[in-house]
């Protein structure tokens, strides 16, 4: 390498080239791969066993999470959510009046409302002698500062329930479950609280059976699994994501063929060279790698247009072996939906 640098340069360059196409044909098939699994129906909710349970939901959003973090997260960037115990302390700055107990910082009084329900359940019996608090160091323990302590409690802790929703509810003139149901999907709070809250609804002074029944309904439908369209499993600590997963696709059932009409016909060009196929783990010049890359791209389009067209019209794929087996696995994704590999090449059944 000391002596001739460039011509490991040269290598290093191509190893580089093969790689970048390597990861851009992959990101074809996966491309391919979804469009087809787009056309063979809804996406059916992942199991617990093999992605998590999930147990928090976006209603706005249709999106479901293994956690209350990764929930959270999610909704305070996209809607702006404060957990209750922020929204305390925020207008108090350090004093907590439930206890009386003055804090060096902030974020130490939303931890200290955070841990304690009694505190939460209490807040506003405290009020302070002075409207100033004394001057404390940042590592400095909490203190008491001088004050009367009502000892009024509320009987449900306020961060059990949402106060606003359940002032909506009872509030509503006419009760069905779709009144209902929207009127808790505005709320961005985690399911556990909107089950709470529609549960105080139910059991409310003067709940009429209507009442009763629309949130029984509410209370099922408040499911992850029922109400997300998309489910997001939170990556355990220390995994990594794979780079290049597996391709493999097995449909439960053929994909819903039409089988009259006029049939519309596809074709495919020769590949420009033989034995470059998925994973494209082959070493070969950079420049007729590039060509058949190009290729390849191409032909994945017209095969999702092959199969997109056959929901609508009997379909015709003119290709030679030498090409559909340079698409591999994609040919054997269409044999698996239910095409039919003909002497010209692809078709939908009996077309």
């Amino acid at each position: 390498m000391c002596r001739a640098p460039g011509r490991f340069k040269g290598l290093v360059r191509r190893a580089r080239g093969l790689a970048l196409l390597r990861a851009s044909g992959y990101a074809v098939l996966r491309a391919l791969l979804r469009s087809l699994q787009a056309l063979e129906g809804a996406p059916v909710a992942p199991s617990a066993t093999s992605e998590g349970v999930f147990t928090d939901a976006c209603l706005i959003c249709g999106l479901a999470f293994t956690s209350r973090a990764a929930w959270a997260c999610h909704a305070s960037k996209k809607h702006g959510y404060r957990l209750v115990t922020s929204q305390m302390a925020g207008a108090n700055e350090r004093l907590c009046l439930g206890c009386g107990k003055c804090f060096a910082k902030p974020a130490r009084l939303r931890r200290h409302l955070l841990n304690s329900v009694q505190c939460r359940k209490s807040w506003g019996s405290f009020q302070p002698s002075s409207a100033s608090l004394p001057a404390m160091h940042a590592l400095a323990l909490p203190v008491c500062v001088p004050g009367v302590l009502s000892g009024a409690t509320a009987a449900t802790d306020p961060a059990s329930f949402h106060r606003g929703l359940l002032e909506a509810l009872t509030a509503l003139d006419r009760v069905d479950c779709d009144t209902a149901w929207c009127l808790v999907k505005d709320f961005v709070e985690p399911l556990s609280v909107l089950r709470t809250t529609v549960g105080m609804w139910a059991a409310g002074a003067g709940a009429t059976p209507d009442v009763v029944e629309a949130a029984a309904d509410i209370q099922l439908m408040l499911d992850p699994q029922l109400c997300c369209d998309e489910f997001r499993a939170s990556r355990t600590l220390g995994e990594s994501a794979a780079v290049f997963a597996g391709l493999e696709w097995h449909p439960p059932c053929p994909f819903p063929f039409v089988l009259s009409g006029e049939i519309a016909v596809f074709r495919l060009e020769e590949p420009p060279l033989q034995g470059y196929v998925y994973p494209f783990t082959q070493s070969l010049p950079l420049g007729v790698a590039t060509r058949f890359m190009r290729w390849f791209e191409v032909c994945c389009d017209v095969l999702g247009a092959f199969a997109q067209t056959s929901a609508v019209h009997p379909v015709c794929l003119c290709a030679s072996c030498a090409a559909l087996e340079a698409l591999e696995p994609a040919r054997a994704w269409l044999l698996r939906a239910g095409f039919v590999q003909t002497a010209e090449g692809l078709r939908s059944p009996a077309s």
